[in-house]
């Protein structure tokens, strides 16, 4: 048995949203759409117009649950249960850059303290890979950590790149081995 798309539940959820009320439906559909307007003309999506969304659903939801049988109220319940598996996914997730970042930050002022300003950048490498999108956004546009010059001074390198250190996964910076 193939687990139910999270599409089918969203369409299920509105058929309930419909069926409950047809002013609600039109009002979901309205607030839902006047949330991610704003980031229709931006080149990049950004969550936050995701969440405002998922509010103002929740509040047509709830407000449609005392109009609706146990079979549109599972609906709306399993919409629910994926909405918080999702908030707990993205929780850890946060989480676990700020730990990296606990000890990455200081590592990497530590480094640069050290380092003449007029030196090439401090080129970093991550050791796995798929951590790489955590540190380009711990060295973008980072002026300074601690009172160290941060800048221009850093740049993450590619995995077949040359390198002066290697960024292990806890966030350490490791010296790069032969």
């Amino acid at each position: 048995m193939t687990p139910l798309p999270r599409h089918a539940l969203l369409l299920a959820s509105l058929a309930a949203l419909f069926r409950a009320e047809r002013r609600l439906f039109a009002l979901a559909l309205l607030g839902g759409t006047a949330s991610l307007l704003p980031v229709l003309p931006l080149g990049a999506s950004f969550n936050h117009y995701g969440y405002a969304w998922s509010a103002w659903m929740a509040l047509c939801f709830g407000a449609a649950w005392p109009r609706l049988s146990a079979r549109w109220r599972l609906a709306i319940a399993l919409l629910a249960v994926l909405a918080v598996a999702h908030g707990a996914m993205v929780m850890r997730l946060v989480h676990r850059v700020g730990t990296i970042q606990a000890t990455f930050s200081p590592a990497l002022a530590e480094a640069l303290s050290t380092r003449p300003a007029d030196a090439p950048p401090l080129r970093l490498r991550p050791a796995q890979p798929d951590t790489r999108w955590i540190f380009q956004r711990l060295t973008h546009q980072i002026p300074h950590y601690r009172g160290v010059q941060i800048g221009d001074r850093v740049q993450l390198v590619e995995d077949d790149a040359p390198a002066d250190r290697v960024i292990q996964p806890d966030g350490q910076l490791a010296p790069v081995s032969p």
